[in-house]
């Protein structure tokens, strides 16, 4: 699983603790003039899995 949120590292972690081995975050926004580096970060993450 991906997350993608401004705060998703710390939520996951808050949430999870220490079994979110198997979720990746990206700590970004979407919405934002930054469009294309989130989605080059998201395509990153879908590739290393």
């Amino acid at each position: 699983m991906i997350v993608v949120g401004p705060t998703a590292q710390e939520d996951i972690k808050r949430e999870f603790g220490n079994h979110n081995d198997m979720i990746r975050t990206v700590n970004h926004s979407f919405g934002e003039n930054n469009y294309e580096t989130v989605n080059r970060t998201i395509a990153q993450e879908l590739k290393s899995l």
